[in-house]
Protein backbone atom coordinates (compact mmCIF):
# COMPACT_ATOMS: atom_id res chain seq x y z
CA UNK A 1 0.00 0.00 0.00
CA UNK A 2 0.98 3.13 -0.74
CA UNK A 3 1.77 5.87 2.28
CA UNK A 4 -1.02 8.05 0.68
CA UNK A 5 -3.40 5.18 0.75
CA UNK A 6 -2.66 4.32 4.28
CA UNK A 7 -2.55 8.10 5.43
CA UNK A 8 -6.64 8.07 3.47
CA UNK A 9 -7.34 4.96 5.81
CA UNK A 10 -6.09 6.40 8.93
CA UNK A 11 -7.61 9.81 8.61
CA UNK A 12 -11.03 7.61 7.76
CA UNK A 13 -11.19 5.25 10.84
CA UNK A 14 -9.78 8.49 12.90
CA UNK A 15 -13.53 9.69 12.55
CA UNK A 16 -15.19 6.42 12.84
CA UNK A 17 -13.53 6.57 16.29
CA UNK A 18 -14.46 9.65 17.40
CA UNK A 19 -17.87 9.95 15.72
CA UNK A 20 -19.51 6.96 15.23
CA UNK A 21 -17.66 4.60 18.18
CA UNK A 22 -18.97 6.77 21.06
CA UNK A 23 -22.57 6.53 19.64
CA UNK A 24 -22.56 2.69 19.49
CA UNK A 25 -20.53 2.25 22.93
CA UNK A 26 -21.80 4.85 25.26
CA UNK A 27 -21.03 3.73 28.18
CA UNK A 28 -18.44 1.04 27.77
CA UNK A 29 -14.69 1.38 27.48
CA UNK A 30 -14.31 2.74 24.04
CA UNK A 31 -11.33 0.74 21.85
CA UNK A 32 -8.58 3.05 20.24
CA UNK A 33 -9.18 2.06 16.78
CA UNK A 34 -5.55 3.91 15.03
CA UNK A 35 -3.83 1.63 17.89
CA UNK A 36 -5.36 -1.38 16.81
CA UNK A 37 -4.80 -0.57 13.32
CA UNK A 38 -0.88 1.05 14.01
CA UNK A 39 -0.67 -2.50 15.61
CA UNK A 40 -2.25 -4.48 12.95
CA UNK A 41 0.43 -2.41 10.25
CA UNK A 42 3.48 -3.62 12.37
CA UNK A 43 2.50 -7.55 12.13
CA UNK A 44 2.45 -7.33 8.76
CA UNK A 45 4.86 -5.00 7.70
CA UNK A 46 8.71 -5.91 7.23
CA UNK A 47 10.58 -5.21 10.56
CA UNK A 48 13.68 -3.40 8.58
CA UNK A 49 10.96 -0.57 6.96
CA UNK A 50 10.16 2.54 8.20
CA UNK A 51 6.62 3.63 7.46
CA UNK A 52 4.90 1.55 10.34
CA UNK A 53 6.86 3.92 13.04
CA UNK A 54 5.50 7.27 10.59
CA UNK A 55 1.86 5.74 11.08
CA UNK A 56 2.40 5.40 14.74
CA UNK A 57 3.60 9.15 14.86
CA UNK A 58 0.61 9.88 12.78
CA UNK A 59 -1.72 7.81 14.35
CA UNK A 60 -0.58 9.59 18.20
CA UNK A 61 -1.10 12.85 16.83
CA UNK A 62 -4.46 12.70 15.51
CA UNK A 63 -5.01 11.29 18.91
CA UNK A 64 -3.45 13.87 20.80
CA UNK A 65 -5.27 16.87 18.64
CA UNK A 66 -8.77 15.74 19.87
CA UNK A 67 -7.65 14.55 23.64
CA UNK A 68 -7.84 16.82 26.58
CA UNK A 69 -4.93 15.13 27.77
CA UNK A 70 -1.27 16.70 27.28
CA UNK A 71 -0.19 16.92 23.76
CA UNK A 72 2.20 14.14 22.41
CA UNK A 73 1.22 11.68 25.39
CA UNK A 74 -0.50 9.47 22.97
CA UNK A 75 2.49 10.29 20.34
CA UNK A 76 4.86 8.98 22.46
CA UNK A 77 2.50 5.91 23.56
CA UNK A 78 2.19 4.95 19.93
CA UNK A 79 5.74 5.34 18.90
CA UNK A 80 7.50 3.60 22.32
CA UNK A 81 5.02 0.49 21.20
CA UNK A 82 6.05 0.93 17.49
CA UNK A 83 9.27 0.65 18.50
CA UNK A 84 9.13 -2.36 20.64
CA UNK A 85 6.68 -4.67 18.07
CA UNK A 86 9.32 -3.48 15.83
CA UNK A 87 12.20 -5.17 17.87
CA UNK A 88 10.18 -8.05 19.14
CA UNK A 89 9.15 -8.74 15.60
CA UNK A 90 12.50 -8.27 14.44
CA UNK A 91 14.57 -10.78 16.54
CA UNK A 92 11.89 -13.15 18.39
CA UNK A 93 8.94 -13.37 16.40
CA UNK A 94 8.62 -14.82 12.72
CA UNK A 95 4.85 -15.04 11.67
CA UNK A 96 4.83 -17.45 8.46
CA UNK A 97 0.82 -16.91 8.34
CA UNK A 98 1.11 -13.01 7.15
CA UNK A 99 2.89 -11.72 3.98
CA UNK A 100 5.07 -8.89 4.54
CA UNK A 101 4.54 -5.12 3.47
Amino acid sequence: MGTLLLIVVYFIVFLVQFSFVPAAFPFLVLPNLLFVLTILYLMVEDPDKKRGLFLAFFGGFLNDVVSTDVFGLYIFIFLISAYVLKFIFKYYVQLPFLQKV
